[in-house]
């Protein structure tokens, strides 16, 4: 009955796992509906278009479906339930009867016939509690192992700021490619470019011709699919690792992050002990330090709606800060 007991919790476990994960997709969905219904940035759209109802149909309709698998999860759970409980249910009934059998043939006391079906209910009901610990336990393993095999893979972790040089005297891409996972075709082919130091250069192309990848390759937020990128440096260096911390960038849909104005800035480089000087001069490069310095609370201010005291920065004013 154990054995049985053990085989169903397996069974159920690779059941819970099968249904989370085929359910991945659609919660991720659910959770992104969910968040546009509610959150400022797509409110303001959706009050001017009257794209409410449409929105939550859409979710109501994922939410629907959801009940459909879960309905369909419980009844297999139960059945494979009832095959276990069955299993156990015919052991005690066959350990009673035994028990029975030898009390009436006076092998035993009717005493010790009490304790041994006691002991005998007992060990059933520990043996439940051992084979739900055992089910969770591979339950739980399953999901360990899309994790680490998600950790492992390229990419997934950054790397810490190198520590190198701070300014590289020309970083350059050596016939480069880059490849999107499941894209069709290659974004970049063969691209060499270098950049010097103080240069100023524009990439002009149109729409998914590939500049912002070639940006984020000089940034070194992508690894090339071929080719590589090599910073140089005045002295006798030459490093083609991806370099966290020594180029930055402004991207067009920057972060807002809603902590103080002076941490906004210290973001920027966080490796760096807190200099309140030095981001009094990065707000001042940046043309933020008018409109900003006349906050309440100064570089202490908390930015942003999402928590009691914040208070909101106009578009401009945040493009000025994530400059800064």
């Amino acid at each position: 009955a154990g054995l049985v007991l053990i085989v169903v919790g397996f069974i159920q476990a690779r059941l819970q796992y099968a249904f989370e994960y085929g359910e991945t997709a659609a919660e991720r969905e659910r959770a992104y509906l969910r968040d546009a219904l509610t959150s400022r940035s797509e409110g303001k759209e959706i009050r001017l278009f009257g794209s409410r109802r449409l929105l939550i149909d859409r979710h109501e309709r994922l939410q629907a479906e959801r009940l459909r698998q879960v309905h369909k999860l419980v009844r297999r759970r139960i059945a494979n339930d009832l095959i276990g409980n069955v299993a156990l249910a015919v052991a005690l009934v066959g350990v009673f009867a035994v028990i029975a059998v030898r009390a009436r043939d006076g092998d035993i006391e009717l005493a010790d016939a009490a304790v041994a079906a006691l002991t005998a209910q007992q060990l059933a009901g520990r043996l439940q509690s051992i084979v739900t610990s055992l089910s969770q336990l591979h339950e739980s393993t399953l999901f360990l192992e899309d994790l680490t095999t998600f950790i492992g893979s390229p990419g997934v972790v950054p790397p810490d700021p190198t520590g190198l040089p701070p300014q590289p005297s020309e970083i350059s891409l050596e016939s480069v490619s880059y490849h999107y996972p499941d894209a069709p075709s290659e974004a970049l082919s063969d691209v060499s470019l270098s950049i010097r130091a103080g240069e100023v250069v524009a990439l002009v192309g149109e729409n998914g011709s590939g500049k912002s990848t070639v940006a984020k390759l000089f940034a070194g937020l992508y690894p090339p699919t071929e080719g590589r990128v090599v910073a140089h440096y005045d002295e006798p260096t030459e490093v083609t690792e991806p370099q966290t911390g020594v180029v930055s960038a402004l991207f067009q849909d920057f972060a807002r992050y809603e902590v103080t104005l002076s941490e906004n800035v210290w973001l920027g480089a966080p490796w760096r002990d807190r200099d309140d000087a030095v981001i009094e001069q990065a707000l001042a490069k940046s043309g933020a330090d008018a409109a900003l310095g006349r906050l309440p609370d100064g570089l202490d201010s908390r930015l942003g709606r999402r928590f009691k005291g914040g208070l909101d920065l106009s578009l401009g004013q945040w493009q000025r800060l994530a400059l800064a």
